[in-house]
């Protein structure tokens, strides 16, 4: 079973309240975020600035006003850890459990967060979504709509092999939904290591994938 102790494709916000309430912490959900964002943004960090469109002159540091948006942001550690890559642009924490954005803004008073689905995206410059999509039916049909809502989309996923165990049962398979999806621009590889206290010592796969969205193409 996932963490809520149910199916993902069976998980509901109300479930999720729960587990912020819980053992969210105990378990070493904020830590494991940090690391996802940590990891995701080190492969990343060259890309992420050209996609921000940063322009560097002197001392001085300008650019459009860039939105990212943060899609399940959980206690908003790895939106924090955005916003702090990427300074001159506004990031918002998203997630469809309101106990976690509650304690997200407590936790982070200088943020933006606010209530949303992955499935019911809205528009923003660059979505970005860690270890969110595994818990959909159907990821890449989540892919295909996100695009349609942004100019660049950046995925991170959990490596999921049929018959997966350790909280991603009933996860669908990456490479199944993955082949599903228009080719990335950019995909990824590496291992980060899982120290919680429901799983000592885990070294995990994950894959980061960017793509170039649709919105605003052609307009």
């Amino acid at each position: 079973m996932s963490m809520t102790g149910k199916p993902v494709a069976e998980e509901t916000s109300e479930d999720w309240d729960e587990r912020f309430r819980g053992g969210w912490q105990k378990a070493g959900g904020s830590y494991q975020s940090l690391l996802f964002a940590f990891n995701a943004l080190r492969v990343l960090w060259q890309e992420i600035h050209s996609l921000a469109e940063w322009q560097i002159e002197g001392d001085n540091v300008s650019a459009p006003k860039i939105v990212v948006h943060d899609y399940g942001c959980a206690l908003g550690d790895g939106t924090a850890l955005l916003q702090a890559a990427l300074p001159v642009a506004r990031v918002i924490g998203v997630d469809f459990s309101e106990e976690g954005i509650c304690r997200a803004q407590e936790r982070w008073p200088t943020l933006s967060f606010k209530v949303g689905d992955i499935t019911h995206p809205e528009d923003a410059d660059i979505i970005w979504t860690s270890h969110t999509l595994e818990h959909v039916e159907d990821p890449s049909a989540a892919v295909a709509l996100l695009l349609k809502h942004c100019k660049s989309l950046v995925v991170v996923v959990p490596y999921i092999v049929p018959e997966m165990h350790g909280g991603h049962e009933g996860s669908p398979a990456t490479q199944e939904w993955v082949s599903k999806c228009p080719k990335p621009l950019t995909k990824d590889c590496y291992m980060t290591f899982r120290k919680t206290s429901d799983h000592e010592g885990i070294p995990e796969s994950n894959v980061l994938l960017v793509w170039k969205g649709n919105l605003n193409k052609g307009a």
